[in-house]
């Protein structure tokens, strides 16, 4: 419908429905998606519009029309819930779904409502409650999921008006023979609500103890680590980061050291002297010519020994994972690298270790974790003792086989989840 911008009372075109309602309006209200309209009159008749072609959609009656002494008061809606409240004269408060297209009333507040006429309604903005005001100079507080009344509010004048924040913590009310607003804190923000009184016996069968969340609910779910990205997002690109942060000045010098302290002039300045340097140089040569004497020495650290002990399919391979979580990006990248024979490591650990990455992909935990050291081993390892090992490459190409069917799996899980959203955004908005 458009009206004239010189006569804002003449109509210009009109709807193809001459009237939507054959009663007064109490309420209208659009919905979350800006497609539909639904509107209400005070003979309990519910129409809901769309918007675009400005059809009717759907109708329904929620009143007896036999009883014409029971009419709509007041009509408020939530739209991110598809929540719509209704007051009635009888002081009855009802609560329907809209997005279901259906009007299902899901909640009737007919015990301990007020004792006079409803002036105002207000849902919270998480759809808990519900807020009711009346002239019998009372707030009353609904809690809509319990169906109970939880607190009831008494002022000195009747409120006639209400709104509530967007986050709601503040409460602006207007009142009868005042000009002023008020302003009012939401005490549940800063404090513990209570909703509703239980006994001693009720407490003993709720809590039962602290709840802990098992680290994979199903066997067929795909569990991410939850870890911040910073664990492991960057650990392909470890030497760019090292080339960036590398300091563009060499570190100045002092030109003089302080007097106590023992120094040999050189090109650049000084050196400090350490009386222990020559004792130690000494037990280095001594072990230089021990180490020379073996071909090949193995690398240890925690990471090495638990790799050591794995015998494939058992809990050690948790444990690896789990302590590589615990390392920073560059112990990681140290840890993996030494794997290699020419590190300090030798073939049975890159096996070994590649047979842990194979177990996580089974067990499908730390998706994300897994996928990035796995992706580590090649970059570091994939030139150098990766092409010269039939074995390492057949363990690698299983690995991958393993992954890109898990990384599928993901996917048409997500491409569902969405098709579903999608689909469910189209019916609630026909």
């Amino acid at each position: 419908m458009k009206f004239s911008t010189k006569n804002p009372g003449k109509r210009i075109k009109s709807s193809p429905y001459a009237t939507a309602h054959s009663a007064s309006l109490c309420g209208i209200s659009f919905d979350s998606l800006n497609t539909r309209l639904v509107s209400a009159d005070v003979n309990g008749n519910i129409k809901l519009w769309r918007l675009k072609t400005k059809t009717l959609i759907s109708s329904i009656t929620i009143l007896n029309q036999d009883d014409s002494t029971i009419q709509i008061t007041k009509m408020i809606t939530h739209r991110d819930s598809g929540l719509i409240a209704f007051a009635f004269n009888n002081q009855t408060i009802k609560i329907y779904d809209f997005d279901t297209l259906t009007f299902k009333c899901i909640r009737t507040f007919n015990e301990n409502t007020h004792t006079n006429e409803i002036t105002a309604l207000a849902f919270m903005p998480d759809g808990r409650w519900l807020l009711s005001t009346s002239l019998d100079k009372t707030m009353r507080i609904w809690d809509i999921p319990s169906g109970q009344l939880i607190d009831t509010l008494e002022f000195d004048q009747a409120i006639v008006t209400l709104a509530v924040s967007p986050n709601g913590d503040m409460l602006a009310t207007g009142h009868t023979d005042a000009l002023g607003v008020y302003l009012w804190s939401n005490r549940s923000m800063y404090g513990g609500s209570k909703t509703s009184s239980i006994s001693e016996s009720d407490k003993e069968q709720l809590f039962v103890g602290e709840f802990q969340s098992p680290e994979q609910i199903s066997k067929n779910l795909i569990t991410l680590s939850s870890l911040p990205e910073s664990k492991w997002k960057n650990l392909l690109v470890l030497d760019t980061i090292r080339q960036r942060n590398k300091p563009k000045e060499p570190v100045n010098v002092p030109k003089q050291a302080p007097f106590f302290l023992p120094t040999v002039s050189n090109l650049r300045g000084f050196v400090f002297i350490n009386p222990d340097d020559e004792t130690e140089k000494n037990s280095k040569d001594k072990k230089s010519s021990h180490i020379n004497q073996i071909q090949q020495f193995l690398y240890e650290s925690p990471l090495t020994n638990l790799i050591d002990q794995y015998k494939q399919h058992s809990s050690i391979a948790q444990d690896a994972i789990q302590l590589l979580k615990d390392f920073g990006m560059a112990k990681i990248e140290y840890e993996v690298r030494c794997l290699s024979p020419e590190q300090g490591g030798s073939i049975e650990r890159m096996i070994k270790f590649l047979d842990i990455i194979n177990d996580s992909f089974d067990n499908k935990q730390n998706y994300d974790l897994i996928s990035s050291y796995f992706a580590l081993f090649i970059q570091l390892h994939g030139t150098s003792v990766l092409c010269k090992n039939e074995q390492l490459i057949d363990k690698i190409r299983t690995i991958q086989s393993k992954q890109k069917e898990t990384w599928n799996h993901l996917q048409r899980q997500l491409n569902t989840s969405i098709a579903l959203v999608k689909y469910i955004k189209s019916v609630t908005t026909v």
